[in-house]
């Protein structure tokens, strides 16, 4: 992991950029979308035996009840397991040490900042709560608008990597939130 600076953005934006590499690691039939034998096979090379507790968080976030993630799903998944594992969440996800300590600081970082826009705790943020955060934390990197009808698409954003699958950090800062009913 090498951020372009220490900013909270820098240190998201190369988190997100792992993640995405990770996805495409599980991804092996290289469908965009993961079954949960895909992850468990990835994760059995590196002595993964927790895979009754993954699959309860696979499920909890396979929205759309289609039995695979797509990528806004998995991120999903990887912020639960962080918020329910004490120790090393993510030693088996990232082999190397480096990105793994560096990808749960950012995760919990980013929990912590979607908590402090949640005015009304709810766990989820609104459009009016989801914009101020995205400006203050991704100024460089958002464009906000109005982009469907959809509540987990009410915003969109440009970020520094473009999202091949149209997903902006917005919908992943909203998942976030969503998230946090673990």
């Amino acid at each position: 992991a090498c951020p372009e600076d220490s900013s909270f953005q820098s240190v998201v934006t190369e988190a997100l950029v792992l993640l995405e590499e990770l996805f495409r690691y599980f991804d092996a039939d290289g469908a965009c979308a993961l079954q949960f034998d895909e992850i468990l096979r990835g994760l059995a090379t590196r002595k993964f035996t927790q895979s009754d507790e993954l699959k309860q968080c696979f499920d909890k976030v396979d929205t759309d009840q289609s039995g695979s993630l797509e990528f806004s799903e998995f991120f999903a998944l990887i912020l639960i397991w962080c918020q329910k594992t004490e120790k090393g969440p993510l030693k088996y996800f990232f082999p190397n040490g480096v990105n793994q300590v560096f990808v749960e600081k950012a995760m919990k970082d980013l929990i912590a900042a979607t908590n402090q826009f949640d005015i009304n705790h709810s766990l989820r943020l609104s459009k009016s709560e989801l914009d101020p955060m995205m400006k203050e934390f991704f100024e460089d990197h958002v464009r906000v608008s109005v982009v469907g009808a959809t509540r987990r698409r009410s915003a969109c954003c440009d970020a520094a990597m473009a999202w091949r699958r149209g997903q902006g950090l917005s919908t992943h800062s909203y998942l976030i939130s969503w998230s946090n009913l673990t």
